[in-house]
């Protein structure tokens, strides 16, 4: 392996998005989890609608952590 000007060691480019992602994740889902309260009032329609998106966000975002911890 040679260490030029462009060299990328991964060991320090997936340090950072590892840590980074269970956070991102999170909040993700809660500010899906705030549009859902705002929408609701508004259209219960549209509230109804985002509940399963929110799920799967919060599904992914568990899984992230578990991945993130075990690995």
């Amino acid at each position: 392996m040679t260490n030029g000007p462009l060299t990328v060691h991964s060991e320090s480019v997936f340090a950072n998005v590892e840590q980074a992602l269970p956070r991102r994740a999170g909040a993700h889902a809660v500010v899906a989890t705030f549009t859902v309260l705002y929408f609701g009032p508004i259209s219960r329609t549209a509230g109804l609608l985002m509940l399963p998106y929110v799920s799967w966000l919060i599904f992914s975002a568990s899984l992230n952590l578990y991945a993130a911890l075990n690995n």
